[in-house]
C-alpha cells in the first residue's frame, strides 16, 4: 500500500494577486476572503438585531452595488441597495414602517413579497473627509424600532464592515512583491 502523501497542493500555483507582482495584496492572499467576512456580517447583524434581512453595499449614494446580503434572493438585494442610499449621508437612518414613508413605499421589496417594512441603515465612511465606501442596513416584515442598545451594537458593527474595507482598500495598494515568498499548504492553509 503506498503511503506516500500527495503533495498537490504545494505544487498549486498561488493566487494571481500574490503571483503577478505587479497587482496589490488582497485579504484573500492573507488567508481572509473579504468576501466571506462580509457575509459573516451581514449573518452577524441580522441575528444580533432580530432581522430577517442585512446587506452590505459598495459604492457612493450615486452608484452602489450589492457586496453581500442575507435573506434575499439575488434580484431583491439590488433593490434593496437602492434603498441602501437613503442611507448614505446618514449616521443612523431608520425607518419604523417602510409602507408609510414616501422615499421607499413604492420599493418593490415594501410592496411586493417580503414586503418589508422596518428599515435600518447607515453610510460606511471610513474617515472624516474620505468618500463613502458603502452601507450597511437591516429589514424585517415588521415595523419596529431599534432599541438604544441595539443601535449602538448596529453601529459598531458597521464600524467592523468599515474596518475591513479599509483594510482590503490599504492591501490593494501594497505591491504582491513586498512581503517575502511564503509556501502556503493549500489543503491547510498554513506556512
Amino acid at each position: 500500500m503506498d503511503t506516500t502523501h500527495n503533495k498537490t497542493t504545494r505544487d498549486q500555483p498561488p493566487p494571481q494577486d500574490v503571483r503577478d507582482g505587479q497587482q496589490g495584496l488582497s485579504l484573500e492572499a492573507l488567508g481572509a476572503p473579504l468576501q466571506d467576512r462580509l457575509e459573516q456580517h451581514c449573518r452577524l447583524a441580522a441575528e444580533v438585531l432580530a432581522t430577517s434581512v442585512a446587506l452590505i453595499s459598495r459604492g457612493t449614494p450615486d452608484r452602489q452595488s450589492v457586496a453581500a446580503s442575507v435573506g434575499l434572493a439575488s434580484h431583491q438585494a439590488e433593490w434593496a441597495g437602492s434603498l441602501a442610499t437613503e442611507a448614505s449621508s446618514y449616521r443612523l437612518l431608520e425607518i419604523p414602517d417602510m409602507g408609510r414613508d414616501t422615499r421607499c413605499a413604492l420599493n418593490p421589496l415594501v410592496t411586493e413579497p417580503p414586503r418589508l417594512r422596518f428599515f435600518a441603515g447607515t453610510e460606511l465612511c471610513g474617515r472624516r473627509g474620505r468618500a463613502p465606501l458603502g452601507g450597511l442596513c437591516v429589514m424585517d416584515e415588521n415595523p419596529r424600532r431599534l432599541t438604544e442598545e441595539q443601535c449602538r451594537v448596529f453601529l459598531r458593527l458597521a464600524d467592523l464592515v468599515e474596518q475591513d474595507l479599509l483594510l482590503e482598500e490599504q492591501l490593494s495598494k501594497v505591491p504582491a512583491t513586498a512581503l517575502p515568498a511564503v509556501d502556503i499548504d493549500a489543503w491547510t492553509g498554513i506556512p
